[in-house]
């Protein structure tokens, strides 16, 4: 099991590798987006855990900021949501998305760490 927290967002992997979330979801930082909140309004608080299901059980280790996550799963893949603070455009609410495997030159994932500003990839 690991626990994970950023300002006002948690996150638990259970010992099946499942991914849950619960918190503020103001920039989609929980992970869930549009209609997996159930058509609710992204910035909004969530009380009850929410399984992550996109990720099945394959969950290796998770990170949070105060407004954007990241996780590595068993197959080294690393995915990340929540706000983006890249240049030109700000942007927010942004769904889980795959960073592509071809970004790491041949290297393979195994940490990853959520700053203010960054996201940090540890490769093997």
């Amino acid at each position: 099991m690991s626990v994970a927290a950023g300002r006002g967002c948690t996150f638990v992997i259970n010992e099946y590798g499942q991914l849950y979330s619960w918190g503020r979801n103001t920039y989609s930082e929980l992970g869930l987006y549009g209609s997996s909140t159930g058509g609710a309004s992204d910035a909004m608080h969530i009380a009850n855990p929410s399984h992550l299901v996109q990720f099945n059980n394959t969950v290796k280790m998770v990170t949070a900021n105060a407004s954007r996550a990241a996780c590595v799963l068993e197959d080294s893949s690393v995915w990340m949501w929540g706000k983006s603070n890249m240049m030109p455009t700000p942007r927010t609410n942004k769904s889980p998305r795959r960073i592509p495997q071809t970004n790491f030159q041949g290297e393979w994932p195994t940490q990853v760490a959520c700053s203010a500003r960054r996201n940090y990839i540890l490769t093997d």
